[in-house]
């Protein structure tokens, strides 16, 4: 028997640190943090304001906004977050998990197209 122990969160086998999604406009959209951690992780979403590219990692400056307090309690501790978006466009979402004083991020990109009758 071996027994399994994460030092820190990682992405789940398979998992892209860039999730593409489409969607339309008032329609709710789904996303699961595919992070996972021993001791289970605390979550954190981000909406992401600037339309800069997804690569913060490799030098470029992307702005980041906490979610408003109230919201920041439901979505504090879930890894799991639901959204509609009003206009038509490309909006960005980012997960943030932390356990062991590590934290890895996972980011969605969602392309919200007109809503057809």
């Amino acid at each position: 028997m071996f027994l399994f122990c994460l030092d820190g969160p990682n992405l789940e086998t398979g998992a892209l640190p860039i999730v593409n999604l489409e969607s339309e406009v008032l329609k709710m959209v789904a996303m699961e943090c595919q992070i996972e951690a021993n001791p289970s992780p605390s979550y954190v979403w981000y909406e992401i304001l600037s339309n800069v590219s997804m690569m913060s990692d490799y030098g470029q400056q992307t702005s980041y906004q906490r979610l408003p307090s109230a919201a920041q309690n439901v979505f504090g501790t879930t890894k799991q977050i639901q959204r509609i978006f009003q206009y038509p466009g490309q909006y960005a979402m980012q997960c943030q998990a932390q356990s062991r004083g590590k934290t890895v991020k996972q980011d969605f990109i969602i392309s919200v197209g007109c809503k057809l009758f």
